[in-house]
């Protein structure tokens, strides 16, 4: 009696992209894709770590993408592997990107409130020419 066996090819995951959005409200959407493989299996971390609900606003499972909350920041990793793929790939996203621009925007801000202060400064007239003050109205 022979026994016969189905054999079904697969691919390994070959490659994997990341982008990624900010959205109105300031929550970021990340998505990842990969290229080859079958079935792949999607998965995600923050810094190393599995996201937590606080962290995570939605998961949408048909278009692999996360929508980050407003305070999240930090390196995210979207892991792809399949059957034959036995490591994940891992990419870490624009998450930091996310936070450098937060760190642009304030200093950005702060730079047009200082012009705005120094452009306000108030020098009284003085009797003694050796003080100094200034005044800035806030």
């Amino acid at each position: 009696m022979k026994s016969h066996q189905s054999v079904f090819p697969s691919a390994p995951v070959s490659s994997v992209w990341l982008a990624s959005e900010c959205l109105s409200q300031g929550e970021k959407r990340v998505s990842c894709s990969s290229g080859g493989g079958d079935s792949p299996q999607y998965s995600w971390t923050l810094g190393g770590r599995s996201l937590t609900d606080t962290e995570l606003l939605s998961v949408n499972t048909e278009t692999n993408s996360i929508t980050l909350r407003q305070h999240v920041s930090g390196a995210v990793a979207c892991s792809v592997r399949n059957n034959i793929t036995p490591c994940s790939y891992v990419l870490w996203a624009a998450v930091v990107v996310f936070a450098l621009i937060g760190i642009a925007v304030y200093f950005a801000w702060k730079n047009k409130n200082y012009k705005k202060a120094e452009g306000s400064a108030y020098r009284p007239e003085r009797e003694h020419q050796d003080e100094s003050v200034v005044m800035v109205e806030m």
